[in-house]
């Protein structure tokens, strides 16, 4: 993945799950902080997705 689609995936992460942040306040500092974030709980939602569709046992 190039570097801008990376940094627009994470835009688009940040906005999902923390729709009251305004991007264009927050430092870049902040934006990374929040970006990690965004991206753990988009792993977090696929992971539970994904065992939500498996067959129980």
């Amino acid at each position: 993945m190039e570097e801008n689609q990376r940094l627009r995936q994470r835009l688009i992460y940040i906005r999902h799950y923390f729709p009251g942040v305004n991007i264009d306040t927050i430092t870049d500092e902040e934006f990374a902080m929040l970006s990690e974030e965004a991206l753990w709980l988009h792993q977090e939602m696929t992971i539970a997705r994904t065992n939500n569709m498996l067959p129980a046992r």
